[in-house]
């Protein structure tokens, strides 16, 4: 019986046909995600970011763990190198992630052929085009989650290439791949115990030298691990507080959680960028049966080991076990929206669609039906799952699609309302955005965002008090540089200059990093003839990573009072690099070089 379910029986010319057809099966099903805007916090990791947009950001992204949202300095590398070649451009980063799951899914069917699995292809096809695999592709932020996964793959082939051969090199690779895995994304942390699985499911010993390198990966996870744990408390993504959850209670989170992904594998509708956050208290019964189900799984797969084999025991505990730093068991910032996340299963569903197939397979060879049935059943499973990923991949059009199909699917996404709000006010619809400001307040009374927000939308209606009133509440709730920055801004605006340089100061002290405050600081001085104050400020700024003409002119004209034109020179020069249509830089730049010159004679 030959058919798409048996990779193995299928020609070698068919064999090394199916990296293309995975390749433009991928592609094809991603077209709608390729064409995709920037979403959520793509910002913060790429246009907003200074560490990628400066010439030597490379050095904070490896040398200074605090310089962005997480220490995964491949991650911003891959960034940094992108952003060289085209610039804030998003459809290069939606091309680069959907390249990237492309090779994920070709090294999966490259692993699983290694380890004579059946359905390898069938397997890696299912991988490539499940619609929940759409929100970690098409979410450029997330392609922490695809180079991540993509390390693991390879240190999964270098790990058995070093059981096989028994050279350390190739343990030596296995160890630095996952070192790479985890400076991608340090959730992958559970892998060296499934290798130490796979090598019990092939029934092999493990040997002191694979023993020691497993050591080795699990040190390298513990510290990499420690680290995320630091930045995340050091930087939450909001101001509202994690959900306060016992120790029982963590538990049951995590089974619910379990049996909410096998679903949504199984039967992939009602995606959505926010799900509702569980109430485990009212929902007590179904989460001690979730939790039943798990232990029943387990006990299934475990007594049934001498029938069925090892092989489904392990894919469902590697399963479990690579879900496992998201199950709720450890607080990370995310529970502050929602306790599961489609993105948060993409590595995991690998043993999970594994085993599926598996299965599927095998009772096709036990029934043996037409092998024209099995292809046709085979290839409509794709069609349909290429068709719901084509359709999720849609909502990522733009930001405001995005966030109106987070709303239409959960309207009580707190978040999600500012964020639409957000998208609405950068477009000028300042009605539509109060609306969604004071929906996200209703929601969520503790969340400062949308009473800034507010403030934001009077400050561009020049109604300066009203906008003082909301940040003012905001800056109540969360004294952050944000708040009191903008505080202070709509104090500029009115000349209450002393004020607005007690909250600028305010804000550059809660965050030394703030170019934009430091400017605004810097400016201020400079009315107030405060020269000395205004230029260490500038500087600030400067270092900071802020790349504003206007810091660079205000700073060269500062050099020229202070008579240092061959500096100033240098800051009029970076203004006209940022604008070349800025004629008054480019004046300033002249007249600077002229007073040079006339110096130098």
């Amino acid at each position: 019986m030959h058919s798409i379910l048996e990779p193995h029986d299928v020609a070698t010319t068919k064999r090394a046909s199916a990296p293309l057809v995975l390749l433009l099966l991928t592609l094809v099903a991603y077209v709608p995600a390729m064409r995709g805007a920037y979403i959520w916090d793509d910002d913060a990791y790429v246009t907003a970011n200074p560490t990628v947009r400066a010439p030597s950001g490379l050095r904070p992204i490896w040398g200074d763990p605090g310089a962005n949202h997480q220490y995964y300095p491949l991650v911003f590398t891959t960034y940094w190198f992108e952003y060289r070649l085209w610039g804030a451009v998003p459809t290069g980063y939606h091309v680069v992630n959907v390249q990237l799951h492309a090779c994920n899914a070709i090294l999966l069917w490259v692993l699983l052929r290694r380890l004579s699995l059946p359905g390898a292809f069938l397997a890696a096809a299912v991988f490539a085009l499940h619609p929940i695999e759409v929100e970690t592709v098409a979410w450029i932020a997330e392609r922490k989650t695809l180079l991540a996964t993509l390390f693991v793959l390879l240190t999964a082939l270098a790990w058995f290439r070093s059981l096989d051969t028994g050279r350390w090199r190739w343990s030596a690779t296995a160890l630095a791949l996952f070192v790479a895995a985890l400076l991608s994304k340090t959730a992958v942390a559970p892998l060296p115990i499934v290798l130490a699985l796979l090598v019990w499911l092939r029934g092999q010993r493990l040997r002191l030298p694979e023993a020691v390198v497993l050591c080795s990966m699990l040190a390298c996870a513990l510290g990499l691990g420690l680290v995320t744990v630091w930045r995340e408390r050091l930087e939450p993504l909001v101001d509202v507080a994690l959900p306060t959850l016992t120790l029982v209670e963590r538990i049951l989170l995590s089974a619910r959680a379990i049996v909410f992904y096998v679903g949504k594998l199984l039967w992939p509708a009602d995606l959505m960028p926010i799900y509702p956050q569980w109430s485990l208290a009212q929902d007590l019964s179904w989460s001690l049966t979730c939790m039943a189900v798990v232990i029943a799984a387990v006990a299934v797969t475990w007594f049934g080991r001498h029938r069925w084999g090892r092989g489904p025991l392990v894919a469902l505990l590697a399963f479990v076990l690579m879900l496992a730093p998201t199950l709720g068991l450890i607080p990370f910032n995310f529970m502050r929206f929602a306790y599961v996340a489609d993105h948060f299963v993409y590595l995991p569903s690998i043993p999970f669609i594994v085993l599926v197939v598996a299965a599927a397979v095998a009772s096709a060879r036990r029934w043996r039906p037409a092998a024209s049935w099995t292809t046709v059943v085979a290839a409509t499973l794709l069609a349909v799952l290429g068709t719901l990923s084509w359709q999720q991949g849609q909502i990522y059009a733009s930001a405001e699609t995005f966030w109106r199909s987070a709303i239409d699917r959960n309207p009580q996404a707190w978040v999600a309302h500012n964020s639409l709000g957000y998208v609405l006010l950068t477009r000028g619809r300042l009605n539509e955005a109060l609306e969604s400001f004071t929906k996200s307040r209703e929601l969520k009374p503790e969340f400062a965002a949308p009473y800034s927000n507010t403030g934001v939308v009077y400050l561009s209606a020049n109604r300066f008090d009203e906008a003082i009133h909301w940040f003012e509440a905001a800056a109540h709730i969360r004294p952050d540089a944000g708040n009191h920055n903008s505080w202070a801004i709509a104090l500029d605006k009115q000349g209450k200059f002393d004020e607005a340089i007690i909250h600028y100061q305010m804000a550059v002290d809660l965050d030394p990093r703030f170019g934009g405050a430091h400017f605004n600081l810097a400016r201020v001085l400079w009315r107030q003839h405060r020269l000395a104050e205004a230029g260490t400020h500038l500087r600030a700024a400067l270092h900071a990573g802020l790349e504003d003409p206007a810091a660079h002119r205000l700073l060269g004209t500062l050099l020229l009072v202070q008579g240092n034109p061959a500096e100033a020179v240098e800051q009029f020069a970076a203004a006209v690099a940022l604008n070349p249509k800025d004629t008054e830089a480019q004046r300033d730049l002249a007249a600077a070089r002229a007073e040079l010159e006339a110096r130098r004679q």
